[in-house]
């Protein structure tokens, strides 16, 4: 909260916290599920309350993330908002785990190569689906990402296309491409 005081003051705008602003709506928090395939059939789902969506509307709006690991909390967010109407411009994080770096292009590529080579897809177009529901994942997440494809590649196709498809639906193409 002292964050969020500083914010308010330092750059006169109205900060609002997760606690005031949304409901969790998964079952389970992200940080508890292990695994792609558990975050990818279980994602966390947030609903923000349209009282503050409307308060946040025209407004620059910044997500401040105390710690990134996965980035699925605030990935979920960015849709929440996007969902109730409100861009988010940019996204601050304080401090990362060790796997919360960005994953590198080889990982999407290699991934992409596993699918296609089970699905008998087109590298290019698996590739092209993994970008967008993938695009800003962390290290670790795509790490686990290529161990289960090559365990389980029809289970990870099928996830990765339920997910670009909701994501098409819910905000037009993905996330914002702020952060």
């Amino acid at each position: 909260m002292l964050l969020a005081q500083r914010f308010s003051e330092d750059f006169d705008g109205q900060v609002i916290t997760e606690a005031q602003s949304a409901v969790l709506l998964s079952a389970t928090e992200a940080k508890t599920r292990r695994g792609f395939l558990a975050k990818m059939e279980d994602p966390t789902m947030i609903e923000v309350d349209p009282d503050v969506a409307s308060l946040a509307t025209n407004k620059n709006v910044v997500i401040v993330d105390d710690i990134l690991t996965s980035g699925e909390t605030t990935e979920a967010f960015e849709i929440a908002l996007a969902t109730a109407g409100v861009p988010v411009h940019h996204v601050a994080v304080l401090g990362a785990a060790a796997g919360g770096r960005p994953a590198l292009r080889t990982q999407f590529v290699e991934l992409a190569q596993i699918l296609a080579e089970t699905t008998g897809e087109r590298r290019g177009d698996v590739l092209k689906e993994v970008e967008v529901v993938l695009g800003r994942s962390r290290a670790t997440f795509l790490k686990n990402a290529l161990k289960e494809a090559r365990s389980e590649p029809e289970r990870v196709r099928a996830a990765i296309r339920r997910r670009a498809q909701a994501l098409r639906e819910t905000v037009g193409g993905g996330t914002s491409d702020a952060g």
